[in-house]
């Protein structure tokens, strides 16, 4: 059984480039591809067929190991007879990768410091080899000791522990070492399972949408029918509406006897220890917080069509109560003509 060949893609220039020096080298189209061996007028007839069969054996393997999208770039970019030259594709595509004008570097660079850890540590070593290499080609002033630092600050905290040990007793190793030092640490510490926060867990264990607020970095639930914070599918009135009716059926009837109860329950509940509204510290603080995830606006970008209820809950300035209580206090006792 054999290996399925390498397409050329955006990420796999340096390995790509590398196989295909072997197979145009076994087939003594290297230095045809590379210019190294140019036609000249003196050269035989047999040796000008030569070297064009030799070319158009080479545009032939280099067109087999590229990808669609790298097709239609080749395609379009040369004629009809370059298209078909060995040499011209291998010009082509190495100037785009490994170019050493100002245009070249520029785009190197910005690869670099577009580069972010998202969610693999085996896919961020795979694309900062990608771009070390290419930064290397188009020759941009960037030392190892520099692309290292760089490189280390862009992963997450868990890698805490390797960035102290690189910056310390590793600060001179290359790129390639450090990224090797890199693989093994996350293949030893097993770092590569655990790349998702726990609102993505959750979210992967149950099948709720959790919402990560950019405000307070806390996971709220969304209901999965109708997009909605603050409830699930199971509670969702949209998805249920006999629930609605239940729910409105069972406060009225409820509202006229626990009304005297909330009444006395606020009258002796003490002015300085409990607040007034009857909510605790940790209650007002998560609903803040949710109200301001609400008013976010990357919020309201990713769930557009998701209506923003006020907020509900009021807070009562606990002095002007107190103040209230004893204004009560006293016409009690004026009416019942006490002193």
């Amino acid at each position: 059984m054999t290996d399925p060949p390498l397409y050329l893609t955006d990420t796999n220039y340096g390995p790509w480039a590398f196989l295909m020096k072997s197979k145009l080298d076994k087939i003594g189209a290297w230095q045809v591809v590379t210019g190294e061996k140019r036609l000249k007028e003196e050269d035989k007839p047999d040796d000008k067929v030569e070297y064009f069969r030799r070319d158009r054996v080479a545009s032939n393997e280099l067109v087999e190991h590229l990808d669609s999208n790298h097709l239609g770039y080749v395609s379009q970019s040369l004629s009809e007879t370059e298209a078909s030259s060995g040499y011209s594709i291998w010009r082509l595509l190495k100037h785009k990768y490994a170019g050493d004008d100002h245009i070249s570097k520029d785009l190197a660079l910005e690869k670099f410091l577009e580069l972010q850890y998202i969610d693999s540590t085996a896919n961020f070593i795979a694309e900062a080899r990608a771009i070390n290499h290419r930064l290397v080609s188009a020759k941009v002033g960037l030392d190892d000791q520099v692309k290292t630092s760089m490189l280390l600050r862009k992963l997450p905290s868990s890698f805490r522990s390797f960035r102290d040990v690189i910056s310390v007793g590793c600060a001179n190793n290359t790129v390639a070492i450090m990224l090797n030092r890199l693989e093994k640490h996350a293949a030893q510490n097993h770092l590569d399972r655990v790349s998702m926060t726990n609102p993505q867990h959750a979210f992967l264990a149950t099948g709720e949408k959790i919402y990560l607020c950019p405000h307070c970095k806390r996971g709220f639930t969304i209901c999965s029918h109708c997009d909605k914070a603050g409830h699930t599918e199971v509670n969702c009135f949209e998805k249920h509406p006999e629930r609605r009716n239940a729910l409105k059926s069972n406060s009225s009837a409820s509202s006229s006897k626990s009304k005297l109860g909330a009444q006395a329950h606020l009258a002796f509940t003490p002015v300085i220890n409990t607040p007034p509204h009857g909510f605790t510290s940790e209650q007002v603080e998560s609903e803040r917080n949710f109200q301001a995830m609400l008013a976010n606006p990357e919020y309201k970008r990713l769930h557009p069509n998701v209506e923003y209820p006020q907020p509900t809950l009021v807070v009562v300035d606990i002095r002007s109560l107190h103040d209230n209580r004893n204004t009560s206090s006293v016409l009690r006792q004026n009416s019942s003509g006490g002193p």
